[in-house]
């Protein structure tokens, strides 16, 4: 099994989560034509599709060549949206089933891309910051504004169907577990789709050190502790 697969495997038995892997899925639910990695099938919750994108090219904090590099949150955003655009063409044909759907990143291997809640928000389109300027003073005019700029992946009318985009990491203390084919206590890291047409209910995935992102009243939030973060 593919090292992404398994890792997101170890996760749902350290939870006792029911589940099936894309060998049985036949015995669960009807098949669309293409696979998906995983039904889990949690007590008492709604069921849960998920699609494993484990990173496997070099990122740009492994192209660095110089002192003088610069690492912008556009290379980063055109590493990601790739594996989350095949991931959403592998789950797209169940958007039906009206359950919640998750595309889970592993990047196990560390091939250099920044996976913390920045980068998932980015998701949404590069965050610029804009000040109005007086053009005579070269002053500050008014208040500083957030945007969601250019390079969305995940947009009020596209890929509605995904309820979440989450990255499966090893708990705190256990990052550096040699070999990394050892089983060790995993967490996950989730950005709630604002647009998505089902939710995924952070019931879930409940364990301490689990993150759960979405937004609020235009603000981007802790949804278990209701903490601002961006």
């Amino acid at each position: 099994m593919d090292l992404g697969k398994e890792r997101f495997a170890w996760l749902l038995c350290q939870r006792n989560i029911p589940f099936v892997d894309e060998t049985k899925l036949e015995s669960r639910i009807t098949i669309q034509g293409k696979y998906p990695d995983f039904l889990a099938e949690p007590r008492d919750l709604p069921r849960l599709i998920a699609e494993i994108e484990s990173l496997r090219e070099p990122g740009p904090l492994r192209k660095i060549s110089s002192r003088s590099f610069v690492l912008t949150p556009g290379q980063i955003l055109r590493r990601l949206r790739g594996p989350v655009k095949h991931a959403a063409e592998q789950l797209k044909p169940y958007a039906a089933l009206n359950i919640p759907m998750m595309v889970v990143l592993d990047n196990a291997r560390q091939v250099g891309v920044p996976l913390s809640q920045i980068e998932l928000i980015q998701l949404l389109g590069e965050i610029e910051f804009r000040v109005p300027v007086n053009m005579g003073t070269g002053q500050p005019a008014g208040p500083t504004t957030k945007h969601h700029g250019p390079g969305q992946v995940l947009t009020p009318t596209q890929k509605r169907y995904i309820s979440a985009i989450a990255v499966n990491r090893p708990k705190e203390g256990h990052q550096y577990v040699e070999p990394i084919e050892q089983e060790r206590p995993m967490c996950l890291l989730i950005l709630h789709n604002p647009y998505a047409l089902v939710r995924l209910p952070v019931g879930i995935f409940n364990d301490p050190e689990d993150i759960h992102i979405g937004r609020r009243s235009g603000h981007w939030v802790n949804l278990r502790t209701g903490e601002r973060l961006f």
